[in-house]
């Protein structure tokens, strides 16, 4: 049966406009596709930092880092993954964790109170073996008071990411060293500012050092080790740890900022400077910065 919109108006409790399916089909409209009107260095997310380092800041994610993060960051998302959304929103780990899952055509798992379930071990256990999720992100203080309240907690993952602080590597060692473990475990290392993380380490059952490496950088992001004066150094060096590349945000240094031109190939425009982050080139891969 097919009703007008005047008696559709006339059946509604209250005065509403009312449009039907057929007034749709006799609006002059575009026969061929639209246009596109985003582009890759638009703004994609604002995503603010902890304030660990003083007062938090608003970072512009731009969307061709989001989608690098999310397709191209060396964790191969395929579509019979399962990615559980257990960040808050405004954290940035909901990027890889979302946009991970949508853009690869996996499947999100979204619950309702990420802290009350991130504080429940049993009924997390359970939402893991109810939803066969095989990817999972956590920060590095969940993860620890997680594994020591079930060491048995991720063993049906196939990638298991922790990040945000600096591993304690003497229960990282315990978990890869398991035989109920994930098929990964992997170091996942970076400020907001350059977008979820920039680094990952996969970490091996032989893993004996105290110190968690933080491993190579992902695909279009670079690593730079730099003494005061922004002057590589070689590697076995300690010294200070700067960004570049694809991801990376606009909070410099002010003696990059002071020098914004190129030098031993470094774009300073494009760099971000990680306060308090030391770190040395060891085998091509920096250590964990300092706490």
């Amino acid at each position: 049966m097919q009703t007008s919109a005047q008696a559709l108006a006339a059946m509604l409790p209250h005065p509403r406009s009312v449009l039907t399916l057929g007034d749709l089909s006799r609006l002059p409209h575009e026969r061929h596709n639209l246009p596109v009107i985003t582009a890759a260095e638009r703004l994609g997310a604002v995503i603010y930092t902890s304030g660990s380092t003083g007062t938090p800041k608003g970072v512009m994610l731009e969307q061709h880092a989001m989608c690098q993060l999310a397709t191209a960051s060396g964790i191969a998302i395929t579509p019979e993954d399962v990615l559980l959304f257990l960040s808050s929103p405004a954290f940035d780990a909901a990027t890889f964790e979302v946009w991970g899952a949508l853009l690869n055509g996996a499947k999100l798992v979204v619950i309702r109170d990420t802290e009350d379930i991130a504080g429940d071990v049993p009924q997390l256990e359970a939402l893991l073996r109810r939803q066969q999720v095989s990817i999972l992100w956590a920060t590095r203080s969940l993860f620890d008071h997680l594994y020591l309240s079930n060491a048995d907690l991720f063993s049906g993952l196939r990638c298991l990411l922790v990040g945000g602080e600096a591993m304690t590597a003497t229960l990282m060692q315990r978990l890869v060293l398991q035989t109920n473990r994930p098929q990964q475990v992997i170091n996942g290392y970076g400020p907001t500012e350059c977008t979820t993380f920039t680094t990952l380490y996969a970490i091996a059952a032989d893993e004996t050092r105290s110190s968690i490496p933080i491993g190579r950088s992902i695909p279009e992001r670079e690593l730079y080790v730099m003494d005061r004066w922004l002057q590589p150094l070689p590697p076995g060096l300690p010294s200070e740890l700067y960004i570049g590349g694809y991801g990376a945000g606009a909070w410099l240094s002010q003696s990059a900022a002071a020098n914004p031109h190129e030098s031993h190939g470094i774009q300073w425009q494009q760099l971000v400077y990680v306060r308090g982050a030391a770190a040395l080139d060891r085998e091509s891969s920096p250590r964990s910065p300092a706490p």
